[in-house]
């Protein structure tokens, strides 16, 4: 997977990104000798790296899933619902070189989501929004607005196809 899919933090809103969060390579963030990808926090002001879980990403697929833990980007429970974090998304092709994508001045809070999800039963290899009860907790202060829940499919591992593989359900 030669993309890089980057999370840049700044979880003190002062304007400076304190941590990118990012998937690479198991063998390290400068190499590609492994092939496993892992969900690395790189702490951009004493350089230290961390990776705890794997990325979540199924073959032929368009979605990545980075897990972190709040300690790796200095947080705790403390933190939980009362931490404004600002964000910017960036896709990189660090194989092939060219243009990414990003998205610029996002914001959220720590377990502060506007929308949850609930599932009773969505079939495989459909799109049954009867299946998923949505409640909304309104808009979280300080937050950017949210459009809905995205449920991640690829579970299977490659048998979702690409209009079941991530589902929006939009706000109610």
């Amino acid at each position: 997977m030669p993309v890089s899919h980057q999370v840049w933090l700044d979880t003190n809103q002062d304007g400076i990104d304190d941590f990118v969060v990012l998937n690479r390579d198991a063998s390290g963030l400068g190499t590609i000798s492994d092939g496993r990808q892992l969900s690395w926090v790189l702490n951009l002001s004493t350089g230290s790296a961390s990776a705890f879980f794997y990325a979540e990403h199924s073959t032929n697929t368009g979605n990545t899933v980075l897990l972190i833990c709040g300690e790796q980007i200095g947080m705790n429970a403390a933190n939980l619902l009362v931490t404004n974090v600002d964000m910017d998304v960036y896709a990189q092709d660090f194989y092939f070189g060219g243009p990414g994508d990003l998205v610029e001045g996002l914001t959220v809070t720590p377990l502060g989501e506007q929308f949850y999800g609930v599932p009773s039963d969505v079939p495989g290899f459909s799109y049954a929004p009867a299946g998923l009860a949505v409640y909304d907790y309104g808009l979280f202060p300080g937050n950017t607005p949210e459009l809905g829940l995205l449920l991640v499919t690829n579970g299977d591992r490659g048998a979702a196809t690409q209009e079941t593989e991530a589902l929006l359900f939009f706000a109610p």
